[in-house]
């Protein structure tokens, strides 16, 4: 993670994720009808896995960024930049309605392969995050706006005093 200041670290609803990712697991497991064998083994192993999942699950807002770090077996940390963010998404199927469960999709304006840049599954009070993200990363816009301004107008003052120069010096050279 960056070396900036933690505003707010979002949690996760584990009471709700366990047992949706339980039966939405065991609902792809008996519809590949060669998988069907495997559904008392995901009973046994899904509550390890959804508290290794859990457990692996962290989204923090920082000054600048949204810190994203995921993954059991195959780990990931993303930092996107809240200028960056372009959309930010609630999604819920029938089941994860079942459970009150939303998938949280930030899209960013860089991001070519058509995915979004990160989601977050089941997480706590969604609107409101949703909403936070979006005040900060409007928050974020407005001062890179008003910093491109200040750079644009510094240089449009710097051209001016360079004509200001030049049209100084050209009446020195007329009055030698």
């Amino acid at each position: 993670m960056m070396q900036q200041d933690v505003h707010y670290t979002f949690e996760f609803d584990e009471k709700n994720y366990k047992p949706y990712n339980t039966f939405s697991t065991a609902f792809v497991l008996l519809c590949l009808i060669v998988t069907i064998p495997l559904l008392p083994f995901w009973f046994l192993m899904s509550s390890w896995y959804n508290r290794a999942w859990l457990d692996n699950q962290e989204c923090v807002v920082l000054d600048k960024s949204l810190f994203i770090k995921q993954g059991i077996f195959f780990k990931s940390e993303k930092n996107i930049p809240f200028d960056k963010i372009t959309d930010v998404t609630l999604k819920q199927g029938p089941l994860a309605r079942q459970f009150n469960i939303f998938y949280l999709t930030i899209e960013t304006a860089g991001n070519s392969s058509g995915m979004p840049e990160g989601t977050l599954i089941g997480v706590k009070e969604p609107h409101a995050v949703r909403e936070m993200i979006l005040a900060q990363r409007d928050s974020a816009l407005q001062s890179s706006s008003i910093q491109k301004s200040f750079q644009e107008e510094s240089q449009d003052d710097t051209v001016t005093l360079k004509d200001i120069l030049d049209v100084l010096k050209r009446i020195e050279a007329k009055l030698k």
